[in-house]
């Protein structure tokens, strides 16, 4: 009789989620007086387990969550839903499922609260939509969605803020076969403007052979570009550059020198954009080594918790490569000529604060919001500012 009360109680004090979740994915482990208790708890509550299961949390990219019946959630994967397109869905036990939408069919990225677990790659949208309506209803969807990756094991080929370009470096993957994703927001930090190809590290050599961004062919154009400097050909080597600009666009030497060139031409502004995407790779890189585990992964885990703030929160002062200091030096010459760019003022704000240099990057970002009040970056790390000196 003591342990049916403390069953009691026990079922008293759980949430609705809790009880549907001894009742259904527990259930096997539970005790029949524990099961039986549960259903009870969740009768005196005007409640049943569909009810409960049949809440769903919605959200569409970086949109607000609303919650929807799971027949809703699971209309909304359909074939006229654009490529790139990211949704995740929540069920009742707080368990995501975030769908993305690749050229080639659907990812499906598993996430327990903040936690990665798996992503899973469904073929077509009929897959997907039942591959959801498994999940949302605490069925087995794991054996339906087949092989699970952990994108952390995956490596970057390509990344660039040109997204269509990485979009037609996938096409080529698709076309040969190759398994490949695509990471932007909201897999990045707001306000990361780049997209990644991702790739299956044991097929990397033969993803950017058919990518034309393998190891022979970024050498040769570099090779090339050195060529056309020492040959004085300024609209040649840009050329190279612009290549480069793709092909090897994690490498914040290319973007640097391609602004050198176009500062010798005259195009200030192309210039100032090019240093800027230095700048901004010198920092993705700075990020990667001070991340939990320092290994600067091109997967998931980790990527929802991912914060603009990370850096400069006062922990030290992390080195600063030359390159970095080089860029910053031109972003400050070039401000000079163009004042009362907000792009230039959030580079410098941002290589102030990778410096640990709090004060210079809070003046960056109040001169900012001096341009556009409604600068939600802006505001955000003057907030982590001043957390962070508190």
């Amino acid at each position: 009789m003591e342990d049916r009360q403390a069953i009691r109680e026990h079922c008293a004090g759980l949430d609705d989620a809790g009880l549907v979740r001894a009742l259904t994915v527990d259930r096997e482990t539970n005790s029949a007086a524990l099961i039986d208790e549960a259903g009870r708890e969740l009768d005196r509550r005007g409640l049943t387990v569909e009810a409960v299961i049949d809440r769903v949390s919605v959200r569409l990219g970086r949109d607000r969550e609303n919650t929807v019946s799971a027949a809703e959630a699971a209309a909304l994967v359909n074939d006229e839903v654009p490529r790139g397109a990211v949704a995740a869905f929540t069920d009742c036990l707080g368990e995501t499922l975030i769908l993305q939408r690749e050229a080639w069919g659907w990812v499906a990225h598993n996430y327990e609260g903040e936690s990665y677990g798996l992503s899973y790659l469904v073929d077509d949208t009929e897959g997907a939509r039942a591959l959801l309506e498994s999940f949302l209803g605490l069925r087995d969807w794991r054996a339906q969605a087949g092989e699970g990756h952990h994108l952390d094991e995956w490596e970057i080929i390509v990344r660039s803020e040109e997204a269509d370009d990485v979009r037609a470096l996938a096409d080529r993957l698709a076309e040969a076969g190759i398994p490949h994703i695509l990471r932007g927001p909201p897999f990045t930090p707001e306000g990361d403007p780049t997209t990644s190809l991702l790739v299956p590290a044991e097929r990397r050599e033969e993803a950017m052979e058919t990518t034309g961004t393998g190891r022979r062919s970024v050498r040769r154009l570099h090779r090339l570009a050195r060529e056309r400097d020492e040959a004085g050909d300024r609209n040649g080597e840009l050329a190279v550059y612009d290549e480069l600009a793709e092909t090897d666009a994690g490498n914040p030497a290319v973007h640097y020198n391609r602004g050198a060139v176009l500062l010798e031409l005259g195009r200030p502004e192309e210039a100032a954009a090019a240093f800027l995407r230095c700048a901004g790779r010198g920092i993705e890189r700075m990020e990667a080594r001070l991340a939990p585990g320092g290994g600067g992964g091109g997967g998931l885990g980790g990527a929802v918790a991912r914060t603009l703030g990370r850096l400069g929160s006062g922990a030290g002062q992390p080195h600063v490569p030359d390159f970095l200091v080089d860029a910053e030096l031109q972003l400050l010459a070039l401000e000079e000529r163009m004042p009362q760019r907000k792009e230039l003022l959030h580079g410098l704000a941002s290589l102030a604060r990778v410096k640990g240099d709090a004060e210079t990057a809070a003046r960056r970002y109040h001169q900012v919001l001096e341009l556009d009040p409604e600068d939600e970056v802006a505001r955000f790390q003057l907030g982590y500012l001043r957390a962070s000196a508190d």
